[in-house]
């Protein structure tokens, strides 16, 4: 049975200008402060949408034949670039096929409902084999909305069998004034890629407790550790987020490397180190 829920609107100042404090008459924080200008007000909504087999909406998939599926994502509001921006990242993250291949989906409903009968189908082809349900939950979420960055997190948890489930989050800044996507290649400065990975490679050998020279295989990676897209952007520094497979094997998990701004400080490009303004002024933690 297919579900669609929307949760109260929530108003968020997802675009500030740099310098300043007020508390603008619309925020629904008065405790807040922010900058003065022309503020962008995103409104946006919590939408939920699942779906899930016959008469299974409460049983365990890991001991029966019950499929479920739930999409919760935010529904931006505005016709600004920010907003735009917003909007197809998270579609395109939601609206992934079902089965994690094709063309993308028409709403999050389908998605849910293409996912069930899948399963379905499965069943049908092979009853005996069939004997466990599956799961897929996609989120999107706002963890950032006021200046300088605004942060998206994504997750995907799927289980259609094998030894364990699927699982991964991806991280995505977004500049508040243009909605541009804030990726490594824009966010560095020419040739900083290889100095970053160094900083990346000597500040996992210290959180895993391994020599300066020894190989990262020690400590649970195939190989290097190049830095990618997938950045969590915070006051204190730039985190590097590997999902399971990426850099090591599964039981390695999820990999986090932090970098203070500080470290990071000098291979920024000049117009991402403007924008960051008050964050390059902190102290290394």
């Amino acid at each position: 049975m297919l579900m669609l829920r929307r949760a109260a609107p929530v108003l968020a100042l997802l675009a500030l200008a740099a310098c300043g404090s007020q508390t603008p008459d619309d925020d629904p924080d008065p405790d807040r402060t922010t900058a003065p200008g022309a503020a962008h007000v995103v409104r946006h909504e919590t939408v939920v949408a699942e779906d899930h087999s016959p008469g299974c909406p409460a049983v365990d998939t890991a001991t029966a034949a019950c499929t479920r599926a739930r999409l919760e994502y935010p529904e931006f509001e505005g016709d600004h670039a920010l907003a735009r921006a917003l909007r197809e990242w998270t579609a395109e993250w939601i609206l992934a096929p079902a089965m994690f291949e094709g063309d993308r989906a028409t709403s999050a409903g389908a998605v849910a409902r293409d996912f069930v009968e899948a399963h379905a189908a499965f069943r049908r082809g092979d009853p005996d084999a069939a004997s466990f349900g599956w799961d897929l939950e996609r989120t999107v979420e706002v963890t950032r909305s006021v200046s300088p960055v605004v942060v998206l997190v994504a997750s995907e948890q799927a289980y259609i069998g094998g030894a364990h489930s699927s699982y991964r989050v991806q991280h995505q800044g977004f500049h508040p004034d243009t909605g541009e996507a804030l990726t490594l290649a824009r966010i560095l400065g020419t040739d900083a890629v290889r100095h970053v990975q160094a900083l990346l490679e000597t500040r996992f050998r210290e959180d895993a407790g391994l020599a300066a020279e020894a190989p990262l295989t020690d400590g649970g990676l195939f190989d290097d550790l190049p830095p990618g897209d997938n950045l969590d952007w915070e006051p204190e520094g730039l985190i590097f987020h590997y999902n399971p497979y990426e850099v090591g094997p599964w039981s390695t998990g999820v990999i986090r490397v932090r970098l203070s701004w500080d470290e990071v400080a000098p291979h920024l490009s000049a117009d991402v180190a403007d924008l960051l303004g008050p964050w390059l002024t902190r102290s290394s933690p």
